[in-house]
C-alpha cells in the first residue's frame, strides 16, 4: 500500500515527501535527544573544525561517501541476489549505516537513529529508482542526506552556543 502510493504519486510530491520525512524524522530525533540524554555529546572528529568546515565536510563529503557506500553499493548489490525484498535490503544498508555510526560518538542512540534515517534513505532510493520521472536517484538520496545533516549540524551548533553563552 505504501509502496503502491509513493511510486504513484506525482514527481513534485513524492520529491517534498522525500525531504519532508526525514526533516520530521530529524527535528523529532533532536528534541527526543535534548530531552532524554543529559549531555549531549559533541566529542566527535568535527567539533575541532571551525563551522565553516563542519558544513563542508558534514553537508556535502561525507553524505556524498555515505550515500555511495551505504546506499548505492549495498542496494545495488544485494538487488543482484534479491528480487522484491525491498525491505530485507534497506534493513541491511540501514544496519550497516547504524554500525558504521556508532564508531561516531560510541553511542546507541545515535546508532539506532542512523539506522532509522538509512530506513529512509534506502525507500527513497529504491522508490525513485522504481519510478520512470526520477532521472537520478543518488543525487535525491545525496540531497536528502545533506539537508538532513545540515540541519543536524545547525541545531547541534546553536544549541552548543546557547550552552556555552548560559555558563559564561
Amino acid at each position: 500500500m505504501i509502496r503502491k502510493y509513493f511510486l504513484s504519486i506525482p514527481k513534485r510530491k513524492f520529491i517534498f515527501l522525500s525531504f519532508a520525512i526525514p526533516i520530521f524524522y530529524t527535528l523529532i530525533g533532536s528534541v527526543i535527544a535534548f530531552i532524554f540524554i543529559d549531555k549531549i555529546d559533541t566529542s566527535n572528529k568535527l567539533q575541532y573544525f571551525l563551522f565553516a568546515k563542519k558544513i563542508f565536510y558534514g553537508v556535502l563529503l561525507i553524505p556524498f561517501i555515505e550515500t555511495f557506500i551505504f546506499q548505492y553499493l549495498p542496494i545495488e548489490l544485494l538487488k543482484l541476489f534479491t528480487k522484491n525484498k525491498e525491505f530485507f535490503i534497506a534493513v541491511i544498508s540501514g544496519v550497516l549505516f547504524g554500525f558504521a555510526h556508532y564508531f561516531n560518538n560510541h553511542d546507541y542512540f545515535f546508532s539506532i537513529a542512523a539506522f532509522f534515517a538509512v530506513l529512509i534513505f534506502a525507500f527513497i532510493y529504491l522508490y525513485s529508482k522504481k519510478r520512470k520521472d526520477i532521472s537520478f536517484p543518488f543525487l535525491l538520496v545525496f540531497s536528502v542526506h545533506s539537508v538532513i545533516n545540515l540541519i543536524s549540524i545547525s541545531i547541534n551548533y546553536f544549541y552548543n552556543q546557547s550552552l556555552h553563552q548560559s555558563v559564561g
